[in-house]
């Protein structure tokens, strides 16, 4: 009976020990599938993130190849990493904007007209105090279409407000900016974006200046083989000068303003 026992006991414990190598067999199968799996998830990973490292260093594709490890997200990183690199060397290129150096234009600053002809042609010129007026744009413009430069507003005092006290004076507004197509000048119209602020040359004084100052105004600046015209963007025209590659200038009518 012992033996018998004996017998039977064995004969289970190799039944158990078949089973559980059976076990280990299908346990292991698990982890190579797993791997199976993680490697293949990895080799996508690293091939987007080559695909993402457009224009990036090799480097950058050695991060993402290193990220195999993880879930594509490493990858991912290095290709994040590679298109950083890209946007540092596109913005390495610096064009260069120094003007070509040009003859400048001929002087507006004189009236276009006789001002006492212009306004004298009314009926309070001679018995009210008033100023003829005219504006000048000067303007530089860089290679990268940056503008600079100046417009004043020339005033000439009639006889009334100079017995009175009025005297001839400029309001001048120092000019920053850009051209719509930022570089040097085409002929073509386009629009400029200009900040003007009020200059410490201005000679005028309240009378003139109260209803004026600082700010924002858009131009459209139309350049032909016949010379520059500057118009509001409602078609308004302001004035006409010249141009070349990098200097335009305008100079509009005269008005007459009275106080």
């Amino acid at each position: 009976m012992e033996d018998c026992m004996r017998g039977m006991l064995w004969a289970a414990l190799l039944l158990i020990g078949a089973g559980c190598e059976e076990g280990d067999k299908l346990l292991d199968t698990g982890p190579v599938l797993a791997d199976t799996g993680a490697s293949t998830t990895s080799g996508t990973g690293e091939g987007s993130g080559g695909g993402g490292a457009t224009g990036g260093a090799a480097t950058g594709g050695g991060s993402g190849t290193a990220g195999g490890s993880g879930t594509g997200g490493a990858g991912t990183g290095g290709g994040g990493a590679g298109t950083g690199g890209g946007g540092t060397g596109t913005g390495g290129g610096t064009a260069d904007c120094t003007p070509t150096a040009t003859d400048s234009l001929r002087d507006l600053d004189d009236p276009p007209e006789d001002p006492d002809a212009v306004c004298g042609a009314g009926p309070l010129w001679d018995s009210v105090s008033g100023y003829a007026s005219w504006f000048v744009g000067d303007f530089t413009v860089d290679g990268c279409g940056v503008v600079g430069g100046e417009e004043t507003m020339h005033v000439v005092a009639n006889r009334t407000w100079t017995a009175s006290g009025g005297a001839d004076c400029v309001v001048v507004f120092s000019v920053a900016g850009v051209t719509a197509d930022e570089r040097s000048l085409t002929a073509e119209t386009e629009e400029w974006t200009l900040d003007l602020t009020l200059d410490a040359r201005t000679t005028c004084g309240p009378e003139v200046t109260g209803g004026l100052g600082s700010g924002e105004v858009v131009y459209r600046v139309t350049l032909s083989p016949d010379g520059s015209t500057f118009a509001f963007t409602s078609g308004t025209v302001i004035g006409s000068g010249a141009w070349n590659a990098n200097h335009a200038t305008y100079r509009s009518a005269i008005g007459c303003t009275y106080l």
